[in-house]
């Protein structure tokens, strides 16, 4: 659905096209967190097209924001944000993703 939403503001102007190999990586990264024995607690994360040819994967709940910026030449970005402060706050690059692993099993683990 994501892409669909992106192709149609490709078409209206209000995005570039999307980058169709960063999407795959992001989609192949993302799946990672649905293979653990957690994964059944975990909700879908919110996928939107982003300027660029880029993408956001981002959850918003249990007291956590967590969100992952793909981009095309960078490392993922990433946004941590803990209101019972049990996951560090962290604003910047996570090039394996350990970062966002960490703060998604904890949403996890608070979805039980």
């Amino acid at each position: 659905e994501a892409w669909e939403e992106a192709e149609i503001l490709c078409q209206e102007g209000e995005i570039e096209t999307p980058n169709q190999i960063l999407w795959e990586n992001a989609r192949r990264a993302l799946s990672e967190f649905f293979c653990g024995p957690l994964a059944s607690s975990l909700s879908l994360p919110i996928i939107s097209p982003m300027r660029f040819g880029r993408l956001s994967a981002e959850w918003h709940e249990r007291g956590l924001n967590i969100e992952i910026r793909f981009r095309e030449s960078d490392d993922p970005y990433v946004v941590i944000g803990d209101a019972c402060a049990k996951v560090a706050n962290y604003r910047g690059p996570d090039s394996d993703l350990m970062r966002a692993k960490g703060a998604i099993a904890e949403l996890a683990i608070r979805s039980i």
